[in-house]
């Protein structure tokens, strides 16, 4: 087996024996990247059955939607089987908590009622955020025309910060698409969590050069400069224990992610009380502008 493997799959072996006295129809549970199912028959033959969120689609076995195998056990049946997990970007906690569902109750839960009660809600629910992208999208195109003609900077880091930050909020809308039969291609959809931090630095370097932070406050823009640069070292660690499979580090790197963006929303949040009595109309607008959003993210 290659490192990856290694690093990123789990084996758990299960006996299950049917006390109930009556046949019963169970759910393996593979809410997982990618889980195989090998199961013990009765002939002493091996089957195989593949399931899970990145497998895809024509290759699922069971119910596909909701990534769950049926079983069958008839009274005083017993079975072994054993389930391979691989993981690459969700980790497996330990100790793994093993789940079987009443099939009948996800079959009515995850298809009748879904498509009795929910069969429109992505358009319901997504319709005017689709609308709002596409908007952003357009903006940032426009940006993009004004910094090709007038190669301002101010306009090139406004067309990246609103370019990452429509990508970042397309992702629930990437997740319900790819949920219905393109789960290949999930691996690069989960990378998108990372374009927020591309927008919110991106955004910081608009402030600095709309602000001309470097001239008014050039101490406050070392410390600015120096906490976005700590900010941009996490983000770069959480992608390289991403790409490394490193599990065990991901709580920690979150936690210090968080903390450091934290300061760097207070950071500007700062920054915009500083310029909020400077007589440049345009400052006073940029700061009237961002003031809400940046106290809400703060």
């Amino acid at each position: 087996p290659g490192k990856d493997t290694i690093i990123n799959t789990r084996w758990f072996r299960y006996r299950l024996k049917n006390m109930t006295g009556r046949e019963i129809k169970i759910g393996l549970s593979a809410l997982k990247e990618e889980s195989t199912f090998y199961l013990l028959q009765q002939d002493s033959s091996w089957i195989s059955l593949n399931s899970g969120y990145f497998i895809p689609w024509e290759k699922k076995d069971g119910l596909k939607f909701c990534s769950c195998i049926p079983v069958a056990l008839k009274p005083d049946e017993e079975l072994l089987m054993y389930q391979r997990i691989n993981n690459r970007f969700f980790y497996v906690a330990e100790p793994f908590d093993i789940s079987f569902v009443n099939i009948d109750k996800i079959i009515r839960d995850w298809y009748v009622d879904f498509l009795d009660n929910k069969g429109e809600s992505f358009f319901n629910e997504k319709r005017m955020l689709s609308f709002f992208m596409g908007f952003l999208f357009f903006a940032s195109f426009f940006n993009f025309f004004f910094y090709s003609v007038t190669k301002e900077k101010i306009y090139l880091y406004f067309t990246f910060f609103v370019f990452f930050y429509t990508l970042n909020r397309f992702n629930p809308i990437a997740w319900e698409i790819l949920w219905w039969g393109h789960s290949e291609i999930y691996y690069y959809v989960i990378y998108g969590k990372y374009v927020w931090s591309l927008a919110w630095i991106f955004l910081f370097l608009f402030f600095r050069y709309v602000f001309k932070i470097n001239k008014e406050y050039p101490t406050w823009d070392k410390i600015l400069l120096g906490v976005y640069v700590i900010y941009g070292l996490s983000v770069f660690a959480r992608i390289l224990a991403d790409l490394l499979g490193l599990f065990k580090y991901h709580a920690f790197l979150y936690d210090i992610y968080l903390w450091i963006e934290t300061i760097t929303m207070e950071a500007i949040f700062v920054t915009l009380i500083l310029y909020m009595r400077k007589p440049d109309e345009i400052t006073r607008r940029v700061v009237i502008g961002a003031f809400p959003l940046i106290f809400h993210w703060a």
